[in-house]
């Protein structure tokens, strides 16, 4: 028989990336769904309506989960194993349609979105391609990566038809990320005030950010990151609430601490640092009481980390 399951707000049913076997049916409450739009590679937020299941394909599948589900409001669900969701599946010909139907719909989207993935890359030849990646992370000012894609094409199309460029912007992405960097180093240096008016540039607020955290000054340094939290254009925004989430679990404020991790997670669920996140929401869960969300937190943390993030898990927890 299906369970019925509650869920407050900001907890996750599941994370991109899991495998499991559970079916869910939103009986009431308010849940999102975020997954990657195949097309444009953007975060897509859907909101699920009562009364509709997800987790479905997956499940059956026997394939990691391709969304991660946030709970947005008190929530209750109907969770079956796939054993069950098959037997309730076949004693109901309308929840069969209906399955089809939003597969059938599912399949359609996919297969557009292919062809016109396929139609948009097909004429593009190979130094065009990674020509437009380094262009695409100079533009978006990622100056580090794009220096390092500009000289492998210089590497890999020494006279390649934008050889020319490719030497200029990579110059020119050196030289700006030398300039932020020591201007960070500078201003942290000579005042180590949170509210130093740079400002105009996250990457120079976002060292700054890290350095008052290396001097324990976690007030400081979650004023920095709120800045770049709160930019509506900013590139940094899951790292920026990755370094807030751990300057509020030093802070003691568990709950914000939780509610802002949890974003980055829905934002970047595939984040090279997601392990850290997942530990500290573990670790929070635990400072409140809540030792077996701790430890289901921490059970995942250690299943994406690294020799790295292992040893720091260890010391965290040894250090509470």
């Amino acid at each position: 028989m299906p369970k019925a399951i509650q869920y407050n707000p900001n907890s996750v049913i599941y994370f991109e990336g899991d495998i499991e076997d559970k079916v869910y049916i939103l009986q009431k409450g308010s849940i999102v769904m975020t997954f990657t739009d195949i097309e444009t590679g953007s975060r897509v937020n859907e909101y699920i309506k009562q009364g509709e299941f997800f987790g479905v394909k997956s499940a059956l599948g026997h394939f990691p989960r391709e969304e991660t589900i946030m709970v947005l409001g008190e929530t209750t669900v109907l969770m079956f194993t796939s054993s069950e969701f098959e037997s309730f599946a076949m004693s109901n010909t309308r929840i069969i349609m209906k399955m089809l139907k939003v597969f059938s719909n599912q399949l359609r989207k996919i297969h557009k979105q292919t062809e016109s993935k396929l139609q948009s890359t097909r004429d593009m030849r190979p130094d065009e391609g990674l020509y437009s990646v380094a262009l695409a992370f100079f533009n978006s000012k990622k100056y580090p990566q794009a220096e390092n894609i500009f000289k492998r094409y210089l590497k890999t199309y020494p006279n390649g038809s934008h050889a020319s460029e490719a030497l200029t912007l990579a110059k020119k992405s050196a030289a700006i990320n030398t300039s932020i960097v020591n201007k960070a180093e500078n201003e942290s240096i000579q005042t180590l005030e949170p509210h130093t008016e740079d400002k105009g540039n996250e990457n120079a607020v976002f060292l700054l950010a890290g350095q008052l955290m290396g001097r324990k000054k976690y007030q400081e340094a979650f004023l920095e990151y709120q800045k770049i939290i709160s930019s509506p254009e900013s590139k940094l925004t899951a790292d920026a609430c990755l370094g807030a989430g751990e300057c509020l679990y030093y802070l003691e404020d568990y709950d914000e601490g939780i509610k802002i991790l949890t974003k980055m997670i829905s934002m970047s669920p595939r984040h090279p640092k997601m392990g850290e996140a997942l530990c500290y929401i573990g670790l929070a869960y635990g400072k409140k009481g809540n030792s077996e969300k701790k430890q289901a937190f921490i059970t995942k943390a250690m299943s994406v980390a690294d020799a790295d993030l292992m040893q720091k898990i260890n010391q965290l927890q040894h250090g509470e």
